[in-house]
């Protein structure tokens, strides 16, 4: 499986086995308003290159082994109001590969 789509369905926790889905390319999460946290365990996920997170509003904290996932290349947390702008500090210190990190209110690119 190289595409999972989990958007919209009342998802509240985020396994942990998500991890053994070691193709996957592109995950979106979106709508999972009740989503709080995700498992240091999708930093494990190499292959993925996109995550979207938009409008999952209670998410407070992205993983911090997440900037360094050298396939990521879109990350997009529009409407995650429990981030607040912590997403722009935390990507200040990005490492990865992170072409486009998107926030609902702007984008920022790394050239």
């Amino acid at each position: 499986m190289t595409e999972a789509v989990l958007s919209n369905i009342g998802l509240g926790i985020l396994p942990s086995s998500i991890s053994k889905l070691k193709h996957l390319r592109y995950l979106d999460l979106s709508k999972n308003e009740v989503i709080k946290r995700l498992p240091s365990s999708i930093t494990e996920l190499l292959n993925l290159q996109t995550l979207k997170l938009y409008s999952c509003k209670r998410l407070e904290e992205l993983p911090r082994k997440l900037r360094n996932m050298t396939s990521l290349r879109h990350l997009e947390t529009g409407e995650c109001t429990g981030l607040t702008h912590a997403i722009w500090d935390w990507a200040a210190n990005f490492t990865s590969n992170i072409n486009t990190i998107h926030n609902g209110h702007g984008f920022l690119r790394k050239d």
